[in-house]
């Protein structure tokens, strides 16, 4: 099928090939790429094995970071947060009201009174934020008691952080398919990246839309969930600001080919949750040139010798046990031609390895590459966390991976 007709392929979200070499897959790549379909290449041969995502671009929507800083705009507080902040008296709160006051609010009025003694200015060297944290400890009644007041003290540094536009998101900004007239005829998610862009450029000042998720605090039920609402409120207001731009970029477009794209408002507030966190992935070959230093690289392009030499003589290195020597030398001449920089014992030892196993699919190293190669289609379908970039090697020798 590959051969009689590459063009089926086309038609799938994702294509896995499972034991194929790279080399009777040529005729699908041209496919693929034409169509942005990925393929994900999943390769066992003995104790080591392979897996290799090919895809001109691949768009992640969110790539659940394991960290996330949450996004809480207390550098730059919008109106109703600021009105929120300003109903409370500290100085007439009793003691359970005072230790349970959110640890924003602390820092949206230190950061006030701050810039109201420093000529509206933040902290901005060592000492100045020494003095500020030290402010946040002397406005609590009991510091070691109060936990609100201790976690303030712990993020203080998000009062003096400004909120910005991470490096992943302004490449996307900087790509011309994010530029005016370019983005509706590339799909969903440039639409919404260049109605993003408008909005950061427009009413988010330099911020993107605000998430509106607030992480765990000390508080009350009602004052975090007033809180809680208050951000809500902002996110579904940027959100809306952005979607009121999506659907500008569609109305410029021919009904026909709108009717092709719709974008529903649903969408719009997924990405505008996740603005920090979408990312486009670009793969790329791995530079042959590093095999003589990369112990993983060099099981890579062993494979794709034994690859070779299978298609070349229509038998597996080693399957013999009398041509075993013969076979040695014929695997390193076709790894030269593949790889000149691979040179030394390492070498030798590896294609020696590789003739050992004579072409054998071990169950263990299969159900590895198996369950790595699950994962990664899940994330290339979904669009959900971000999928590994080239190819991971595994190494079941001595149980590691590298990603090449």
């Amino acid at each position: 099928m590959i051969q009689r007709n590459p063009s089926f392929f086309g038609q799938f979200t994702a294509v896995i090939a499972t034991q194929l070499s790279e080399e009777s897959l040529a005729p699908l790549l041209p496919v693929l790429a034409e169509k942005n379909v990925p393929l994900l290449i999943a390769r066992s041969y003995g104790l080591v094995g392979y897996v290799k995502i090919i895809v001109p671009e691949h768009t992640v929507v969110n790539a659940h970071p394991e960290n996330a800083t949450p996004d809480l705009r207390i550098f730059c507080p919008w109106p109703a947060l600021q009105n929120y902040v300003d109903s409370f008296d500290m100085a007439h709160l009793d003691s359970a009201q005072h230790s349970h006051v959110p640890y924003i609010v602390i820092l949206v009025k230190a950061l006030q009174a701050w810039r109201e003694q420093h000529g509206g200015t933040h902290p901005s060297t060592s000492k100045e934020k020494d003095e500020f944290k030290n402010a946040i400890m002397a406005a609590s009644r009991n510091f070691g008691k109060e936990q609100n007041f201790q976690e303030a003290y712990a993020a203080a540094h998000r009062a003096w952080t400004a909120p910005c536009v991470p490096t992943s998101l302004q490449r996307i900004f900087g790509d011309p398919k994010c530029k005016t007239g370019m983005a509706a005829a590339e799909g969903e998610f440039w639409v919404v990246a260049q109605a993003l862009r408008g909005f950061v450029l427009a009413e988010g000042r330099g911020a993107p839309p605000l998430a509106g998720a607030l992480p765990d605090m000390t508080a009350s039920t009602e004052t975090f969930v007033e809180l809680q609402q208050i951000y809500a409120n902002k996110a579904e207001e940027d959100a809306r600001a952005v979607a009121k731009r999506v659907e500008a970029l569609l109305d410029a477009l021919d009904p026909s080919i709108r009717a092709r794209t719709p974008i529903p408002f649903d969408t719009v507030r997924s990405y505008c949750r996740n603005a920090s966190h979408i990312r486009v992935i670009n793969t790329a070959e791995y530079d042959a040139t590093k095999c003589q230093s990369d112990s993983c690289a060099l099981w890579y392009f062993a494979v794709r010798a034994a690859d070779v030499f299978t298609a070349d003589l229509r038998r597996v290195p080693g399957q013999y046990a009398e041509q075993a020597e013969g076979d040695l030398k014929e695997l390193k001449r076709r790894l030269m031609a593949l790889v000149p920089s691979c040179k030394g014992g390492d070498v030798a030892d590896a294609l020696q390895e590789l003739c050992r196993y004579g072409g054998a699919e071990l169950h263990t190293t299969a159900a590895a590459i198996g369950g790595i190669a699950a994962q990664e289609v899940v994330k290339l379908v979904t669009h959900h966390f971000v999928p590994l970039v080239g190819t991971l090697v595994y190494d079941g020798i001595h149980c590691t991976t590298t990603t090449l």
